[in-house]
């Protein structure tokens, strides 16, 4: 019996990255969730339909997603070095 150790060791990678990737989703879900929405509600009470900012540390594309899958229309854009969304509801 040939036992392919390669293969073996690419299927315990790919688990512990499809992990970390499960992991990276929801913290970028709870910030969105927890300081996200409740910054962009406050624009909205006083009367706009849209917000720019950053979020350093996080993975600026993936907020932008789940704002996206969230009915926000979201687009990113580089000032300076720092990336910013435009989010408009």
């Amino acid at each position: 019996m040939e036992n392919n150790i390669a293969l073996n060791l690419r299927e315990i990678a790919n688990k512990v990255n499809e992990e970390a990737e499960k992991a990276k989703v929801a913290l970028h879900e709870e910030l969105v969730e927890t300081k996200i929405i409740p910054y962009l509600q406050g624009f909205a009470e006083k009367g706009k339909y849209q917000a720019d900012f950053s979020v350093p540390g996080y993975n600026t594309i993936m907020v932008r997603d789940i704002l996206r899958r969230m009915g926000f229309t979201a687009e990113i854009y580089k000032f300076s070095h720092s990336y910013y969304l435009a989010i408009k509801w």
